[in-house]
């Protein structure tokens, strides 16, 4: 019996050929397969509420994909679900598909067999396909994490917050938010973290300025500060490593699983 027998799988937007291969795989192990329109799904996300994966075609409906990852990340009963965008291969387009939510993807050059071993892999299946590059849906993190890392974060942006809170429940990590860049060093006091992650465009805050208070306060200034902007910048770099920061990431350009790892290297 194949681990994906009876599994529901709802394919959303076009069907392009390389996702009616995916289908037309799946469907020869006897999965569940259901297919909708991207507009069906923004309108009713009942619709996909007990499916075990999520297949989007980010590739032709990328308005309505960011739509449909913002509303699944923010209801109760599907900000786990798994999701597998389909995407051009195109690093900015594969990184906002993952920034959005996405647990991973698959491109039109991907061969459709490693796309199913690895749909496989996800249900119980060892991953036959270990060291090949492709899709990845499984992911590791050190064991320490759910003892050691507590996670301050300064993000006024209202959907990276909600993709930060699942991926930190997913991988067992404290964390607390500050949405405005507002009495953080109060709330570090209070929080003691083990590691500050820092938005640079805070609405009318700096966060290097805040990164630069942190730093000449004798009680914080140990806790080591992960900027993570999408400024991108030499000036915005060399100031935030003049002033303490430990490392300095881009958004666009950084998975969150990668992103959980750092935290913990420095935690």
């Amino acid at each position: 019996m194949s681990v994906v027998e009876g599994k529901r799988v709802a394919f959303i937007g076009s069907q392009v050929p390389q996702i009616v291969a995916l289908m037309r795989a799946l469907e020869a192990e006897r999965t569940i397969v259901t297919s909708f329109s991207c507009s069906d799904v923004v309108n009713n996300l009942n619709l996909i509420e007990h499916m075990d994966l999520l297949v989007i075609n980010h590739q032709q409906n990328e308005t309505f994909c960011a739509t449909i990852l913002s509303k699944l990340q923010n209801s109760r009963n599907t900000k786990h679900m798994l999701v597998i965008s389909y995407v051009d291969n195109v690093e900015a387009r594969i990184n906002r598909a993952l920034m959005l939510g996405a647990a991973d993807y698959f491109t039109p050059t991907d061969d459709i067999d490693l796309v199913l071993q690895k749909v496989k892999s996800n249900f119980g299946m060892p991953n036959t396909y270990e060291g090949v590059s492709g899709v990845d849906i499984t992911e590791q993190f050190p064991a320490h994490l759910e003892k050691n890392l507590k996670v301050f974060v300064v993000e006024d942006d209202s959907l990276l917050r909600s993709l930060l809170s699942t991926k930190f429940d997913m991988c067992n990590v404290s964390y607390e938010f500050s949405n405005d860049g507002v009495a953080v060093e109060e709330k570090l006091r209070t929080f003691k973290p083990s590691v500050i992650l820092l938005d640079i465009m805070i609405g009318a805050v700096n966060g290097l300025d805040i990164l630069e208070s942190i730093k000449k306060n004798n009680d914080l200034s140990a806790t080591p500060v992960v900027v993570f902007s999408n400024q991108d910048s030499d000036d915005e770099r060399k100031r935030a490593s003049a002033l303490g920061a430990n490392e300095y990431l881009v958004k666009a350009t950084t998975d969150l699983s990668d992103l959980v790892k750092i935290l913990a290297t420095l935690s």
